[in-house]
């Protein structure tokens, strides 16, 4: 299974269809908020720093997750909309987009932010790649 972590941008929302099915049906809503928000022109990852990846397996698009500008910690940039198909977990997609994103957020902070409290999976693997869990308002973990 190879895996290809391509620039999402172009591809939205179109592309995102089974996987905001997928989400909704496990009662996670970053997907449709993902989809919501770029059909209303108000999350574009488009900003300095920020950007968009999707995961594609034999052309079919399995997981997502991009960088936006973080709200809360001065010069931060945020992990956000991570989501990897039910049935594509466990095979290396969510830490190579993870990995896509941290490299390209490097090249412009050195201090990421994410907010873990869409799934219970998601804390543990954000601190699997370094993340230190925080308590501030709207972010849990931290990586310096």
């Amino acid at each position: 299974m190879a895996v290809e972590i391509v620039n999402g941008r172009p591809l939205l929302p179109s592309s995102l269809n089974d996987l905001e099915s997928a989400s909704l049906e496990e009662g996670v809503r970053n997907v449709s908020k993902l989809i919501e928000e770029w059909n209303l022109g108000q999350t574009l990852f488009d900003g300095a720093g920020e950007c968009l990846f999707i995961a594609k397996v034999s052309g079919m698009t399995v997981g997502i997750g991009g960088v936006l500008t973080c709200k809360v910690v001065p010069n931060a940039l945020r992990v956000s909309r991570f989501y990897v198909h039910p049935d594509r977990r466990k095979k290396g997609i969510a830490t190579a987009i993870a990995n896509k994103c941290l490299a390209h957020a490097l090249e412009f902070t050195e201090i990421i932010t994410c907010n873990a409290q869409a799934s219970s999976i998601a804390s543990p693997f954000w601190e699997s790649l370094g993340f230190s869990p925080v308590d501030v308002q709207g972010i849990t973990h931290i990586l310096k």
